[in-house]
This record gives structure tokens, C-alpha cells and sequence, in this order.
């Protein structure tokens, strides 16, 4: 669910930016897009269906940069459930009949959001990250602006 957001009236801000060196753009533009990004993650959060905590505990928010962000981008804001990878070497095929109900969450983590946001063959979708980036994009417009003036002005205070 990777959703792309334009964002307008950045044109002072974007030729700022690329006076300075690539390492501290993507150092101040990423530190503006965590903040921008935590009301998204505390909405999320609070619209996760209710469960043993897994989901709600698994919301997260991330940047990345460079060639990670992808072609069109320096920097991009990533949201969403962080479900881990299986630990160590055993096989994943009969780990049901294998393993208790607390060994098999701490492997397969809330594999099961996907369902909820998106729904299946059987239930309709009950999307939470959905509506919280709609319900917080334009706020985190304004923030993300707010924080990159701040750390331009910032590293342009350094000597």
C-alpha cells in the first residue's frame, strides 16, 4: 500500500534544500518527515482493530533514503505493520502442530493485519492505516513544511 502524496508550495523550500550537501537534505528532510509522520502513527494506532495488542504494537513508521526511497524521491516516509521475519532456521511448514500459541506469535508477529485493512474473500475491509493517512495528510503537510524551515535554518546557523 504505497500511496504517494505531491506536495505544493515547497518550491523556497526545495531550492534551500538543494544548496545543501545530499547527507544533511536527507538528514533534515527525513527528521521532518518522522515528526510529520507521528500523528499518522498515533491515528493508526488508535483505529487498530482490537487484538491481543500485536497490530497496535507492530504500527510503525519509518524514512528511507537513497536508492531505498525509489526513483523519484530522495527521501520517503514509510508506514505501516512491521510483521518480523521467522527466527532462525526451522521450517515453517507444520509450525501449528509444532509450537504453542505464544512461539508461533513471536514468529509469524500480526501477519493477520492485511486482512483487516484490506479484507478477503469473505469479510470486507475495516481499513485503519488507510484512514488515518487520510485523516492526517494535510496536518502532516503542514508539519513536514514547518520542520524542513527549521532545519534549513538550522544548518545554515552552523558554521
Amino acid at each position: 500500500m504505497a500511496e504517494e502524496l505531491e506536495i505544493k508550495g515547497f518550491k523556497e523550500i526545495s531550492k534551500k534544500l538543494k544548496k545543501l550537501p545530499t547527507r544533511i537534505r536527507n538528514r533534515v528532510v527525513g527528521k521532518a518527515l518522522r515528526k510529520a509522520g507521528r500523528p499518522m502513527l498515533l491515528s493508526a494506532r488508535g483505529k487498530a482493530p482490537i487484538d491481543e495488542g500485536l497490530i497496535k504494537k507492530n504500527i510503525k513508521t519509518g524514512t528511507r533514503s537513497g536508492w531505498r526511497a525509489g526513483p523519484n524521491a530522495d527521501v520517503v516516509l514509510k508506514i505501516g505493520v512491521d510483521t518480523p521475519k521467522p527466527k532462525g532456521k526451522r521450517s515453517l511448514k507444520g509450525l501449528r502442530q509444532h509450537m504453542s500459541r505464544e512461539e508461533r506469535k513471536e514468529v509469524w508477529g500480526a501477519y493477520y493485519w492485511i486482512f483487516w485493512e484490506f479484507g478477503s474473500s469473505k469479510t470486507p475491509a475495516q481499513s485503519f492505516l488507510r484512514s488515518a493517512f487520510d485523516e492526517n495528510a494535510t496536518r502532516a503537510i503542514f508539519i513536514a513544511r514547518r520542520e524542513m524551515r527549521k532545519g534549513i535554518a538550522k544548518e545554515a546557523r552552523k558554521p
